[in-house]
């Protein structure tokens, strides 16, 4: 009874720990919107005080008033003014005191339960083990439940990793599409007879893009190995063909010109198709992800559940 007992204990204090983080981040959120709105009071007491201040001293405005006769009344409506925006600062700030305060007192509280976790996943663990030990039916079914969490544990897992190894082969894609919409542009600008300079700067744009395809062929390989782990096999990898340099460059002839730009808009045409497919399979990878995710969440729950209210 004293175990079970020290376990509600302890699961009382999470619940009462995850109620205070969210606090935490609300108080902050407050912090930072009134902190900010204090800033612009601040400046706003100033500006009135300085209002103030120059009717009252040798200024341009005060002798105008002065000369008009409407001077006290002028000042009054100014002392007014930068009384009402100090009266704001000043119940602002103790606002802004008061949560600061109610912050430091909630973090306090965490500290405080931040061992709690630890001991109750320890005292929980314990108390599931002495349940399998013992051969119960409520023994065998968190058995089966820590198994099928395990599963859950290794397929998100897989899945990550599935992800970090397609995302560079994606962003590696957006850099090939840049280099060869630029090369396709200055081809276009060759056959309007942009001479040498557009060759120069339409194969510097092909050289790089052939660069980033070689690295991507390596991120692709390795993405694919990725996806065996989580059974799926796709089809990602395509070359770029650099036959037609050597003739253009000698050959510079409009027949040629409007060949090497065919190229380049195949292969634009290839790395959006292609750049597709990917966006699709990640987000389906992050699909999957997040149900195994939630899954485990929930079974964890479940498995929780019945630990505690098992008998021993």
């Amino acid at each position: 009874m004293a175990e079970k007992n020290t376990l509600l204990a302890l699961y009382q204090q999470l619940a009462q720990r995850s109620q205070l983080e969210e606090d935490l981040q609300a108080l902050r959120t407050q912090q930072a919107s009134q902190a900010e709105a204090l800033k612009e009071l601040e400046q706003k007491k100033q500006s009135e005080q300085a209002d103030v201040d120059r009717l009252e001293g040798r200024s341009l405005k005060a002798f105008f008033y002065n000369a008009t006769g409407k001077m006290e009344e002028k000042l009054a409506q100014e002392r007014r003014e930068a009384t009402a925006a100090r009266s704001h600062y000043e119940s602002a700030r103790w606002e802004l005191a008061q949560t600061e305060g109610e912050l430091l007192r909630v973090q306090g509280e965490l500290e405080r339960l931040d061992a709690c976790q630890v001991e109750f996943d320890q005292a929980l663990q314990a108390k599931a083990e002495a349940l399998k030990a013992a051969g119960t039916p409520v023994g065998l079914q968190i058995l089966r439940q820590e198994e099928e969490l395990a599963g859950l544990s290794n397929r998100s897992k897989e899945l990550q990793e599935a992800i970090d190894a397609g995302q560079p082969a994606l962003d590696t894609l957006e850099e090939v599409l840049t280099s060869l919409d630029s090369a396709q542009g200055w081809g276009q600008w060759d056959l309007l007879g942009g001479g040498i300079l557009a060759d120069v700067f339409k194969y510097d744009a092909l050289d790089k893009a052939q660069e980033q395809v070689a690295r991507l062929q390596d991120q692709l390989c390795a993405f694919q190995q990725e996806l065996a782990d989580v059974a799926m096999k796709i089809d990602l990898s395509f070359t770029m063909d650099g036959g037609l340099r050597l003739v253009d460059s000698f050959l510079d002839n409009l027949f040629t010109d409007w060949a090497v730009l065919d190229k380049i808009s195949n292969s634009l045409s290839q790395v959006q198709q292609t750049e597709t497919q990917l966006e699709a399979l990640l987000a389906g990878l992050r699909a999957q992800k997040q149900e195994a995710d939630t899954k485990h969440q929930a079974l964890r729950q479940a498995w929780t559940d019945l630990v505690l209210g098992a008998q021993p």
